[in-house]
Order: C-alpha cells, then sequence, then structure tokens
C-alpha cells in the first residue's frame, strides 16, 4: 500500500479517505503490535478480521508486507497487458496471482458482505440478502442470475459463461465449507503476494 501521507491521503474518494484515516488512528493509538505492523499489514488485518467477524472462516495472518513508495510502484504491481476476452482484465489480474479457477471463484465470493457503494443501500445496491453475513448466499444469488433480486455486474454474471467457473459456483452454491476452504486459501495467497 503507499505511504499513507501521499497522493492517497488526498484521494478523492471519502470512503477512502475515511479509511485511511482509521488505519493511521490504529497505527498511532493501537498497542505495540499494531506498531510494529506497517499500514499494508493492518489493512489486510482488517479484511481477515471483518470476514471473520461477519462468520467467514478463521485465516492465519501473517505480518511483513512492504507498503511501496510511490503511486508508480503500486500501478506498476498491476499493469494488464493481455486481454484477449470478455472478461479478461479481472481475470488476468488474479492470473498474475496465480489464482486457479476454484480460488477466483472463491474470491469473487466475498461479495457475499458489503454494497456497490454508499448511495444506494437498497436491494439493487448489494449482492446478498444480507450483506453483514459472509455465507455462500453470492453463489446462490448469481446463479439466479438476471432474476436476483440483488445486484449483478456484468462481472458476476461472466462466472455464469465458463464451464469451469460456473462449476465452481454451483460447488459453492451448495457447499459453504468448500467455499470457506477455498476462499480461506485464496485470500490469504493473494493478501501474501501484495
Amino acid at each position: 500500500m503507499l505511504r499513507f501521507n501521499t497522493e492517497l491521503q488526498r484521494a478523492k474518494n471519502p470512503q477512502l479517505s475515511a479509511a485511511i484515516k482509521l488505519v493511521e488512528d490504529v497505527k498511532e493509538n493501537g498497542n505495540h503490535i499494531t506498531a510494529m505492523l506497517s499500514f499494508s499489514d493492518l489493512l489486510q488485518l482488517g479484511g481477515y478480521t471483518a470476514v471473520e467477524y461477519c462468520g467467514g472462516p478463521s485465516m492465519i495472518f501473517r505480518m511483513g508486507r512492504k507498503d511501496v513508495e510511490t503511486e508508480g510502484e503500486a500501478s506498476n504491481a498491476l499493469t494488464i497487458t493481455d486481454a484477449h476476452h470478455e472478461n479478461s482484465v479481472m481475470v488476468s489480474k488474479f492470473d498474475m496471482m496465480g489464482l486457479e479457477p476454484e480460488e477466483y471463484v472463491a474470491i469473487m465470493g466475498s461479495y457475499t458482505m458489503g454494497f456497490a457503494s454508499d448511495d444506494n443501500k437498497g436491494k439493487k445496491g448489494r449482492w446478498t440478502m444480507n450483506p453483514y453475513v459472509f455465507d455462500n448466499s453470492y453463489f446462490k444469488e448469481v446463479l439466479v442470475g438476471h432474476d436476483s433480486r440483488y445486484l449483478k455486474t456484468e462481472g458476476d454474471l461472466r462466472l455464469l459463461h465458463d464451464s469451469d467457473l460456473k462449476e465452481w459456483v454451483e460447488k459453492y452454491a451448495e457447499d459453504q465449507e468448500l467455499f470457506f476452504e477455498n476462499y480461506a486459501k485464496a485470500h490469504v495467497k493473494i493478501s501474501e503476494r501484495g
């Protein structure tokens, strides 16, 4: 993550600015453990904690992430150079991290929590009935497709157009424990790679 006293702090995104302030507060006013963690570690720890707090799997957190110094370093890590199909940008980002189809689909399941934006917290602003619970309901809603009462983006619906990905959507809709197991592996893998 960029150091918080640089460009990100002046971001026009109020949600990002609020999150930065919260992490800075934890860093400054936390305990001896939070003082040792990088800002990147603190952000990742927040993600681990949110998933577990909302009923998702427990994951082993390892510290040691380095904060990048410039915006250029951050964007170089996400450069996409190869785009061959309609979903290539999203898939390429995860391919670069070495995710298998079951891990990629599991990570998409993180949309079981939260809202698309603070401006729209109605049914069409969330992916599932209860956006405060981490469970496998996202996959059940994806299988309903356009008939879902909740938000479905083209990225969500594309999971149904690839037979390898659709197979995992169906498995996770049926088996929450399998989803949790593969989600935890994928989350840790991404978290530890940056």
